[in-house]
């Protein structure tokens, strides 16, 4: 953010799905050190998808979870 980096995430790693739930631009820029394959979707897309598959809505917010506890931990050590 801002040419700082935040975070490291690693393969199967999901990104900008906040821009995508609240409609928002994104917060971050991704950056790759090393090759690999995205798949980039659209806020149709990835609505429907929510909508149809419990375990990718599943996935996504346990991502989520995830992210929103190491920030928590960060902010209280």
């Amino acid at each position: 953010i801002d040419g700082n980096e935040v975070a490291t995430i690693g393969p199967g790693a999901v990104f900008g799905e906040i821009a995508l739930i609240e409609r928002v631009p994104r917060n971050a820029t991704v950056t790759a050190t090393n090759p690999l394959r995205v798949l980039v979707l659209g806020q149709r897309e990835f609505s429907g998808l929510l909508d149809e598959s419990p375990q990718f809505a599943r996935r996504i917010m346990a991502s989520l979870a995830h992210r929103l506890r190491e920030k928590d931990a960060s902010v209280w050590s």
